[in-house]
């Protein structure tokens, strides 16, 4: 620790960091999944007013998302949260410098290593005023680890991480102008000794598991923990303890053992169709009726992820757990390509779940896949559509199913969603229901509508919320 730290030391001395060290490039999607969720969380307790001071920015940030700009979405997305503190907040401490930085260490996951390099990106430009300084910190402890003066381009710092012995090790930034703070991140650097072994060790030995969703399981978990290991983290932060332990509970299952039935989170491949679906669920405790399952299918550009980070926050996630209710979020394929059937099939065989009481909560390209299934002969106990896009050929077919079709006031997705309405409510379906959001848009349309479109489902699962 005393040798690294003074390596540390004699590159920053010399200003030789970026010279020294190869700078770890952010991931884009990692870096507005963040972002997104910081607005998500703020958004959730504004007033009409601030959200359609927002609502442009909020616009123009899925525009840029669609149009392949990840950076200027980025960038829309803190406008957005400028917006919605109001003018008197917009400077953010003239601070609205250090949102422009990413900081990004070089693997998501650490094995025996005792260091790590982090690298200091701009996502845009937006120069650091003269003193700008990034701090790395650990939480309730002020005492600086490192100090990173920030320059006008890209830069490395080798940092010597505390006990090197632990798992985890959770971290703080803190962007400083002079001796003003402006701005504070968490960072954590997962580190579990032993992993590289343990992942040779799951390659080696899944592919001759017996059972099909639990060889695809160990195959997808053993690919996410080495990715991290390659390097930084893609889209969220992930709990590397929990995808080791289910890849070495698939390894040690026996016949008839149902790992993936322990109460909690789990990041799974389930067999359908030509292919093994990755997918991320979250089972209740138990309970004496088998839960409802819920089956959340993410917009274009999105992954099974979505549903349980983003979306409001993970707001789904909170409330089927509020309710005990089994949560499945499928990666949804181009187009909308998704088996359900196959699917369900497919989990029935590890998970415990009422067959009868099967929902589906689709957002845009999710609402087509839904659909799809449905023009397929699908018959879930209800559809949760918000900002849908797609048609039903037959909607006469499908009284069997409730509706509950929702779209933001400045949706573009605002007309196709009513016409799948309407399309339901003249076939005289029995069960149909229409929100429309008021102050809000494509994206923001999810965690708005949720809270009712839960109390939809509450009424048709024949029990109410706790």
């Amino acid at each position: 620790m005393l040798a690294t730290a003074l390596l540390c030391a004699l590159l920053l001395a010399s200003g030789a960091e970026a010279d020294a060290l190869a700078v770890p490039q952010p991931a884009l999607r990692y870096e507005l999944g963040q972002r997104l969720r910081r607005l998500e969380a703020a958004w959730a307790g504004s007033d009409e007013a601030a959200r359609r001071r927002a609502l442009p920015r909020v616009q123009a940030a899925v525009r840029a998302f669609f149009t392949l700009q990840p950076e200027a979405a980025a960038r829309e997305l803190e406008e957005a949260h400028r917006a919605l503190r109001g003018p008197g907040a917009a400077s953010l401490l003239d601070g609205a410098w250090a949102e422009a930085w990413a900081v990004t260490p070089e693997r998501g996951l650490l094995d025996g290593e005792t260091h790590v390099v982090l690298g200091a990106s701009l996502l845009w430009p937006e120069g650091p005023p003269d003193g700008a300084v990034v701090e790395v910190l650990l939480p309730g402890d002020e005492r600086v680890w490192l100090r990173m003066r920030l320059g006008a381009e890209t830069q490395a710092f080798l940092l010597p991480l505390p006990d090197g012995g632990a798992r985890r090790a959770p971290l703080e930034l803190v962007f400083r102008r002079e001796d003003t703070e402006v701005a504070r991140r968490a960072l954590s650097v997962p580190r579990l000794p032993g992993v590289d072994a343990e992942l040779a060790r799951i390659a080696r030995e899944a592919p001759a598991l017996a059972d099909p969703l639990l060889a695809a399981s160990a195959r997808h978990l053993e690919r996410m923990l080495s990715r991290l290991r390659r390097g930084p983290p893609v889209e969220t932060d992930e709990p590397v303890e929990l995808l080791l332990a289910d890849a070495l509970a698939a390894l040690a299952a026996k016949d008839g053992d149902r790992p993936f039935q322990r109460p909690g989170q789990h990041w799974l491949a389930a067999p359908a169709g030509k292919g093994a679906v990755p997918l991320r669920i979250q089972v209740p405790e138990p309970a004496p009726r088998p839960p409802p399952l819920v089956l959340a299918l993410h917009g274009a550009g999105g992954s099974e992820n979505l549903f349980f980070d983003g979306y409001g926050n993970g707001l789904t996630r909170r409330l089927c757990a509020a309710r005990g209710w089994l949560l499945a979020a499928p990666r949804v394929g181009m187009f909308g390509r998704i088996d359900l059937p196959a699917l369900i099939e497919s989990l029935e065989r590890h998970l415990s779940f009422d067959r009868e009481r099967i929902f589906v909560i689709g957002h845009s390209m999710g609402v087509a896949a839904a659909l799809n299934n449905l023009r397929a002969g699908f018959r879930p106990r209800a559809v949760v559509a918000l900002g849908g896009v797609g048609a039903l050929w037959h909607a006469s077919d499908l009284r069997a199913t409730a509706f509950f079709v929702a779209a933001g006031e400045e949706d573009f997705a605002l007309r196709s969603a009513r016409e799948l309405f309407d399309a339901l409510a003249a076939s005289g379906h029995p069960d149909v229901q229409w929100l429309e959001v008021p102050a809000t848009e494509h994206l923001f349309v999810v965690q708005d509508a949720l809270p009712a479109a839960f109390e939809f489902l509450d009424a048709r699962a024949g029990r109410t919320a706790n």
